[in-house]
């Protein structure tokens, strides 16, 4: 099953996703093309692996906000809820469209416990590693998206064999970092999944306008007081850091796709003055939004 989403991209009804894997088969694999992803902020019992060849947008893993675009790979961890949400263009574009290759695979393959042989511990650390979210980068990348592309292509025993060459490569590599600090996260049910969903899409529909505490635990059907409570426990952070999250990404976006002036930008992006907004981005970045679009861009 999958969301159903208008051209404004705009969620209709969330809903959890259900596993893709067929009952006579112990991984998924397939590419996933079009205008725009369509999942929603999601999770399932398999591990899963993502390679981005077209598209951008932001990507949501547990409580890391983060921008995405061609060559990120990522691989989650078991039930950690995720997210790959387009940059608003993309929909109702029909220039603009989306690539990606994903494979997801439980522990447990068919009936065989492979991961338990004493040959797997590299893969069977990695496994674990990945419920903190682990980004591949360098010159790793090439490689497990090479084995991810045969993989699309070859029959169910080479592919078993390319799945444990494309986890060993990864597990052996030093390019790789987490996207989340802590692995331990307070369980997220199916009426989690369609509230925070709601919660999301608002922001990224309203990042550049004044959200309120009130206005948003409206859209979440809870009281202020709970509101924050709730997101808080949910995501080790307040609302206010995710918003500022978010703003921040779509600014870095805006640095690096026009020559905007710092201060359009921070108005265009939400921040009200200057001050807050270079204080927001140092905070996220490491950088001023000056020294960002002269160093980074």
């Amino acid at each position: 099953m999958r969301l159903i989403s208008d051209i404004t991209g705009k969620m209709k009804s969330p809903i959890l996703i259900k596993t893709n894997i067929e009952l006579h088969k112990s991984y998924y694999v397939a590419s996933h093309t079009g205008q725009h992803f369509n999942y929603p902020f999601h999770f399932h019992p398999e591990y899963e692996l993502t390679y981005i060849k077209e598209g951008s947008g932001m990507r949501f893993i547990g409580n890391s906000i983060e921008h995405f675009g061609p060559g990120d790979l990522i691989l989650v961890g078991s039930n950690i809820p995720h997210y790959w949400r387009n940059a608003q263009e993309y929909y109702g574009s029909s220039s603009l469209r989306v690539n990606a290759i994903v494979v997801r695979f439980l522990y447990q393959l068919g009936n065989s416990h492979l991961f338990d042989l004493p040959e797997m511990g590299a893969i069977r650390k990695l496994l674990q590693e990945s419920a903190y979210g682990i980004k591949i980068t360098g010159s790793s990348v090439s490689l497990v998206s090479q084995y991810m592309e045969d993989m699309l292509s070859v029959n169910d025993s080479n592919n078993i064999i390319l799945l444990l060459q494309t986890l060993s490569a990864i597990a052996g590599t030093q390019d790789k970092r987490y996207l989340l600090s802590s692995a331990a996260v307070k369980p997220i049910n199916e009426t989690d999944i369609q509230r925070i969903n709601n919660i999301y899409e608002y922001m990224l529909m309203h990042y550049t306008e004044k959200i309120s505490l009130s206005e948003i635990a409206s859209v979440a059907n809870l009281q202020t007081a709970s509101f924050c409570r709730y997101f808080k426990e949910r995501f080790r952070k307040t609302f206010t850091d995710a918003l500022n999250e978010i703003r921040i990404i779509k600014a870095c976006e805006c640095l690096q796709k026009n020559d905007m002036p710092v201060t359009q930008v921070a108005f265009e992006c939400g921040f009200k003055n200057l001050s807050n907004f270079t204080k927001v981005f140092k905070k996220n970045t490491g950088y001023s939004p000056r020294r960002y679009k002269n160093v980074i861009c």
